[in-house]
């Protein structure tokens, strides 16, 4: 059966795809290599078609001319620095077994500008997408269609705009973290297929105060909730193991050092009574002895 996913239909070529590939995909890739130099990332898509030599030649290539970037996964072949998820897949925390991994994202439904996609991720969507991926060790690599005149939707600019100021206070959980013993607690069940998922089901997932994402930084752990707690307590299973190493543990934002007590199988922390920000949930740090 003749694969044509992906391929020009419309207006085909006359060339060949080896013709292709020779004649304008590594031209054009030479080009850019060579006129942005001291590139961080060579992000290749869409290997589809290409044979197992084509992908180490495109591999080659960036690596020839540019050897301090990255190369991601879909260069093709199971060769890469590192993997990719499929757009929008909220994956497996095993997904990237043996090589560093990201979730590429977008904004609403697709990649680049289309005044009729008006499905745009809400603050509290992004957020979770960024707790989760995060706590697998991965990267989210979010991304913003500009218009024709290279504006960006205003509906990006507010949240990203709102995630920005969620990162203020909070972003020493994310950024430099790695994945911790423990990704996640609480009764909800995060994950997703892919953009065709999302964009057929919407976003209709809801944390609880039980649910928490676990980072880890050094000797800090970090508990990450995203909605506000009840009666100004938190109470964290996870963190019960590790009663005896726990030096202190501060909420984030805050210049304190919180109360805690290990009750049961947990350990129940007291809050402060007056948030500072209207920001959802929180996020709080606990410092272990070495």
């Amino acid at each position: 059966m003749n694969d044509t996913y992906g391929a020009n239909l419309w207006d085909p070529s006359p060339a060949t795809f080896d013709e292709y590939i020779e004649n304008k995909a590594k031209p054009q890739m030479r080009e850019i290599l060579t006129k942005f130099p001291n590139l961080l990332n060579i992000w290749y898509d869409f290997p589809r078609h290409m044979n197992e030599q084509q992908s180490f030649e495109f591999y080659k290539l960036a690596y020839e001319y540019q050897p301090q970037a990255l190369i991601n996964s879909r260069v093709g072949n199971d060769l890469g620095d590192y993997s990719a998820a499929g757009d929008n897949r909220l994956a497996p925390a095993d997904f990237g077994a043996y090589k560093a991994w990201e979730t590429p994202g977008t904004l609403n439904n697709t990649w680049g500008y289309k005044s009729y996609d008006n499905d745009w991720k809400s603050r509290d969507e992004l957020l979770i997408n960024i707790a989760e991926i995060a706590s697998k060790g991965a990267n989210y690599l979010l991304n913003v269609g500009p218009d024709g005149d290279g504006i960006i939707p205003e509906e990006s600019v507010r949240v990203l705009n709102e995630i920005g100021e969620w990162m203020r206070v909070n972003g020493e959980a994310i950024y430099g973290t790695k994945r911790w013993i423990v990704m996640k607690e609480g009764p909800t069940a995060i994950g997703r297929g892919g953009t065709t998922e999302r964009k057929k089901q919407g976003f209709t997932t809801a944390v609880t105060p039980e649910d928490f994402w676990f980072t880890v930084k050094d000797n800090n752990v970090y508990v990450i909730s995203l909605v506000d707690p009840v009666n100004n307590k938190a109470s964290i299973k996870s963190l019960y193991y590790y009663r005896q190493q726990i030096k202190s543990i501060e909420l984030l934002g805050e210049n304190k050092t919180l109360k805690w007590t290990a009750e049961g199988d947990k350990i129940e922390i007291e809050l402060p009574t007056v948030k500072t920000t209207d920001m959802p949930g929180f996020v709080l740090k606990v410092i272990l002895s070495q």
